[in-house]
């Protein structure tokens, strides 16, 4: 079962279990079998035990099952499968919802239509004059609305980071952003918005040197404004910084929105942006493209690439399918929740189903005689229902605030995620009981249509 339970989970399960040090363990074996031997105990000697405290006359005449604490065993062991559903069943629905939010979210930026391809180490000195060809032939291209050259994607972990302050600050004031370094259309490709000031021109460019006396213009994040010590965006427009790497000072030109560089389980991060002239950190070209003629574009784009950059490979992606990555393991769980969830609540009905068909045979009699005085098929359903919707209740009560708190805690893995409603709290005890109520209508139905001059009693042949 490994190769569909590893494709089931998303994990290679066979290399997992061979490679496991647990298999060798001296113990491993002896406990597992151990184990296996209790349960296959426990499961026999129940049975055994309490049939065997029986009287063979008793049991002949169907006497054998008049323990009320027998009933109440029955009745706990259903009530803690009804505890154990409607938690799984409010935690899919918790699970559900914090996908659905991830995939609507507004990211702060567009990742549909963003062809991605991956730079080429530099060669030689034609490096960055083939960046620049590349980028212009693009342009040329009638299906590609714009592109973009940078060291850094959006859903991807930014690598460089260092410290940085306001220049009138000492050092004591350092704070950790991380460092991006982009062209002039970096924010147009991918329709970011700006909270103050400008992007860069094309000019500016040429201001960006390393070691610098002059100033050098950059961009930061609303939340970069913020660890600085800014009041508000406005007021970080044309301030000088110093950022540890670059001993020009910085001008801040623009703050930019802040938007999702990571997945939405973490906070927005401090980001500055500069417009090298010249970089060997250029990583991605982003191309904003239109997917009408899709193959078509891509093998011309490719030919372009291995024309520019004779002998190195195309690798490329789509920004939406690489973002969505991030959330694959979070996809799988919701998967393995949403199984075991219906597994659960099959185990729950089929509890449900020997409990109301106990009780049902204990009150056949009662059956009898409701009908002979004219009860009705409804009045008779409803009967045997109200029980079983007070263990639903119960169960309800006892698993509501168990909800709350798991949802809570394991919502608070994100640092942006749904919140919690009264759907949450109300679906999970209502479906519950609406498959509780068919399950038991079912059987009581068949109960109180039954000829009531049938005898109750099972009739045994010697």
């Amino acid at each position: 079962c490994f190769p569909f339970f590893g494709s089931f989970i998303g994990k290679n399960m066979a290399n997992a279990a061979s490679s496991s040090a647990l298999w060798h363990a001296p113990g491993f074996w002896p406990v597992l079998s151990g184990i296996f031997l209790a349960g296959a105990f426990l499961v026999g000697a129940y049975p055994a035990f309490v049939l065997s405290g029986f009287r063979p006359a008793l049991v002949l005449k169907g006497r054998f099952n008049q323990s009320n604490k027998g009933i109440l065993l029955r009745k706990v062991l259903v009530s803690f499968q009804f505890v154990l559903s409607i938690l799984l069943i409010g935690g899919t629905i918790t699970v559900s919802r914090q996908m659905s939010f991830m995939r609507n979210q507004d990211l702060g930026y567009s990742k549909d239509q963003i062809l991605v391809i991956k730079t080429p180490a530099p060669t030689d000195t034609t490096y960055f004059n083939k960046i620049s060809l590349f980028k212009t032939e693009l342009s040329n291209n009638p299906s590609v609305n714009d592109v973009t050259v940078s060291s850094d994607i959006p859903g991807k972990t930014i690598i460089a980071r260092n410290s940085a302050r306001k220049a009138s600050d000492d050092q004591s004031s350092n704070f950790i952003a991380y460092f991006m370094e982009i062209d002039n259309h970096f924010f147009h490709t991918y329709q970011m918005d700006l909270a103050a000031g400008r992007s860069f021109r094309q000019d500016e460019s040429m201001s960006f040197r390393m070691k610098d006396s002059g100033n050098t213009k950059v961009l930061i994040n609303e939340t970069l404004v913020k660890a600085l010590g800014y009041k508000n965006n406005e007021a970080a427009l044309h301030q000088e910084i110093n950022f540890v790497g670059l001993d020009s000072k910085l001008e801040i030109i623009g703050v930019v929105k802040n938007y999702h560089q990571r997945s939405l389980k973490e906070v927005y991060d401090p980001i500055l942006y500069a417009y090298p002239e010249r970089s060997g950190g250029w990583g991605y070209f982003s191309i904003n493209i239109n997917t009408h003629h899709l193959q078509h574009d891509l093998a011309s784009i490719e030919e372009l690439y291995k024309n520019v950059f004779n002998g190195q490979p195309f690798e490329y992606f789509f920004l939406n399918e690489f973002f969505d990555q991030q959330y694959k393991s979070d996809q799988q769980f919701g998967k393995v929740f949403v199984s075991f969830t219906f597994l659960a609540i099959f185990v729950a009905c089929l509890g449900l189903l020997g409990l109301s068909s106990f009780a049902i045979s204990l009150r056949t009699k009662e059956i009898g005689i409701r009908k002979v005085l004219g009860a009705s098929v409804s009045g008779i359903v409803f009967l045997f229902s109200r029980d079983f919707i007070k263990l639903v209740i119960v169960s309800a009560l006892v698993s509501i605030p168990i909800i709350y708190f798991l949802a809570d805690r394991w919502l608070n893995n994100y640092a942006f995620h749904a919140r919690l409603s009264w759907l949450n709290f109300l679906i999970p005890p209502v479906l519950l009981l609406m498959i509780a109520l068919l399950t038991v209508s079912i059987q009581s139905i068949k109960a109180a249509t039954a000829n009531p001059n049938k005898p109750a009693c099972t009739q045994f042949s010697l």
